[in-house]
């Protein structure tokens, strides 16, 4: 089990779930067809979501207001076409979606998350957020 902590000055606690116990959603309808409509049961609240290919590895983590609209679009690049599970974590608050965002592109290191590589100990807005985080099963 990974624990990392990080100890700020004005910060918050988070409780952070491991990403292999997210229950996964097939992306797509009809997998495999490039005109298959997203499937049904994908969330339109805010959070953070996890792209996984077909084998289960990771491949991308982001955050967003609504999710299914972002997959949507996410969905049109050619980057995504691998693209066969979706996994999330409902958040309203903007603010904690991307530190949650960041500390689990910090931890997990997608391979489609490139700018993100460096995190989450050089993140400044993630530091000022995060005082303890705890993996949990």
């Amino acid at each position: 089990m990974i624990k990392p902590t990080l100890t700020l000055k004005d910060s918050i606690h988070l409780r952070v779930p491991k990403i292999e116990n997210l229950k996964r959603h097939l992306i797509l309808k009809y997998p495999g067809m490039k005109s298959s409509k997203l499937n049904e049961g994908i969330t339109d609240m805010g959070g953070v979501y996890f792209l996984f290919d077909k084998e289960g590895s990771l491949l991308y983590i982001g955050q967003s207001q609504d999710i299914e609209r972002r997959l949507k679009s996410h969905l049109r690049v050619e980057a995504y076409s691998t693209t066969y599970y979706v996994g999330w974590i409902i958040e309203s608050q903007s603010y904690l979606r991307l530190a949650l965002e960041s500390l689990y592109i910090g931890l997990y290191k997608p391979v489609l998350n490139h700018s993100f590589r460096r995190l989450p100990e050089n993140n400044i807005m993630l530091k000022k957020l995060v005082k303890k985080q705890e993996v949990v099963e």
